[in-house]
């Protein structure tokens, strides 16, 4: 009796550990986004602080979609996209931008404006642009016109400086 009990034992212990060891090797699979609310919820998690501003659904010919939501948080424009299968974040879209750039809205702001003595902010937007974190600072200059300023939001380069 006392060799039974060993033995019970014994393979109760192996399947239970077979059991967890199948249970996180296998991926869990994000369930699939159904509406607009679903997307916003996702965004929201990665951008507590942030407010939502517009969602739309895509859908391209290859038959992929997604939600690109998009979502304001320090007067700064950021977006989220996730694809509709799986509800997965995608690539570049997947990290807080906030938590990689070095510098501040604020002193990308002021980075365009000291070279654009007297112009006033439209928008700002931190996104990816060839690869390289990026504040786009779009501006009216005192004559009206526009311009347009790109800071690595890492070094704090400008990148770009455009004036229409």
């Amino acid at each position: 009796m006392n060799n039974l009990l060993k033995f019970v034992k014994r393979i109760t212990t192996t399947v239970v550990l077979a059991a967890l060891m199948v249970s996180f090797a296998t991926p869990v699979m994000a369930a699939p986004v159904n509406n607009n609310a679903e997307a916003e919820q996702i965004a929201l998690e990665l951008y507590p602080d942030a407010t939502v501003v517009r969602t739309k659904f895509e859908s391209k010919r290859n038959g992929n979609s997604y939600y690109e939501v998009k979502l304001v948080q320090d007067d700064v424009r950021v977006e989220v996209k996730i694809d509709a299968a799986t509800g997965a974040l995608r690539p570049r879209y997947d990290q807080n931008l906030f938590d990689i750039a070095s510098i501040t809205p604020t002193q990308a702001r002021n980075t365009a404006l000291n070279l654009h003595p007297g112009a006033t902010v439209r928008y700002t937007e931190l996104e990816y642009e060839n690869g390289v974190l990026v504040y786009e600072v779009e501006l009216t200059q005192a004559n009206g016109r526009k311009a347009e300023v790109h800071i690595n939001a890492e070094t704090g380069a400008v990148l770009k400086n455009r004036a229409r």
